[in-house]
């Protein structure tokens, strides 16, 4: 984390029960970059530091293997948004997975789903448990504007996958099926940005769980519900929280379609 983390999050780890062990401070600030959405779908981001130390603030907050390692023990399952710009710390990453047994959700950056890095994504896919990615990434990495063909394709990866598909909501596809599941959309959402990584999150607690792809893909569009309903961080997660999400799933899941 950055030295200005606790003015802007360590509140909200406490206020939620979270533990702060590991939280190193190994840069002079956090990753703070300014989003711009598009009518498309698509978004921009650019570091209110500029590009360029944007980018080198990134590097320095990518945690390595060594990082993870004390943290491990007993962990179900790790998310985990690295770029394929140093495979070395992959491999380090795959090293550490069998020997502690935890799963992987990898969600591809943007800007490395290109079909030049195919022969590397295949490489992550074949230790990662679980894919993620948005219909923007998959068409660039495919070379074609078809969904349905994305779909195919994706399937033939044989990695249970999360295809996020913007406001129309996500597909788990998963043993030779795809299951779509709608956004499920309230009168106020003011906020839609990490809405992709926080319904990724929850699809894979969802997986690791056991879940059918229906439930799956509710979990992940209620998660993106909620967290798109006021600025920033989800205030407070407590149990009334947590049961109007399982009601709320509950009634979502009927809706999935194959």
């Amino acid at each position: 984390v950055g030295e200005d983390f606790p003015q802007y999050f360590q509140r909200w780890f406490e206020d939620n029960g979270f533990s702060l062990e590991g939280a190193n401070i190994c840069s002079d600030y956090c990753n703070h970059h300014l989003i711009t959405h598009h009518p498309d779908g698509t978004y921009t981001e650019i570091s209110k530091y500029g590009q360029r130390l944007g980018d080198r603030n990134l590097g320095f907050l990518t945690p390595a293997p060594s990082d993870l390692a004390p943290f491990t023990d007993g962990v179900k399952a790790a998310y985990l948004c690295f770029g394929l710009e140093n495979m070395v710390t992959w491999r380090g990453i795959k090293k550490l997975k069998e020997e502690k047994g935890f799963r992987i959700m990898w969600e591809i950056p943007t800007l490395q789903a290109v079909p030049e890095n195919m022969e590397k994504i295949k490489e992550v896919l074949s230790f990662s448990d679980y894919f993620s990615l948005n219909h923007h990434e998959a068409k660039t990495l495919f070379g074609t504007t078809d969904g349905d063909r994305c779909i195919s394709l994706l399937l033939e990866l044989g990695v249970p996958t999360y295809y996020r598909v913007g406001r129309r909501g996500g597909y788990v596809l998963k043993d030779g099926r795809a299951v779509f599941c709608p956004s499920y959309i309230t009168e106020h959402e003011p906020d839609p940005t990490g809405c992709g990584n926080c319904s990724t999150a929850a699809v894979m607690v969802g997986l690791c769980e056991g879940r059918t792809p229906e439930e799956c893909g509710a979990m992940g569009s209620i998660a993106a519900s909620l967290n798109a309903r006021q600025f920033g961080l989800y205030p407070k997660i407590d149990g009334a929280v947590k049961e109007e999400a399982r009601r709320r799933v509950e009634e979502l899941k009927g809706a999935c379609t194959e």
